[in-house]
């Protein structure tokens, strides 16, 4: 699964966490690379959800119309096919 997107291309740092890896802030981070922040993981089959993380702020993936509410807080949701 290949995550990216072109904003905040100002920020010194971009993560993703998420489901896939018990939240943490740090451990999946993405580059920046022709004017995109991007990363590439793998992920079973199923259902996650995750938020970028920009400078140490949470926030929705802004491509994916896709959202879920977990303990009080919205989070992008990703289905990942067979």
């Amino acid at each position: 699964m290949t995550f990216g997107f072109s904003d905040y291309l100002w920020a010194s740092s971009v993560s993703v966490s998420g489901s896939f890896n018990d939240w943490s802030y740090s451990s999946i981070p993405l580059l920046k690379r022709n004017g995109v922040w991007q990363t590439t993981i793998e992920l079973a089959p199923g259902e996650y959800s995750y938020q970028f993380i920009v400078n140490g702020y949470p926030i929705l993936d802004p491509r994916n119309e896709e959202i879920i509410k977990e303990n009080g807080q919205i989070m992008s949701l990703l289905k990942v096919e067979k």
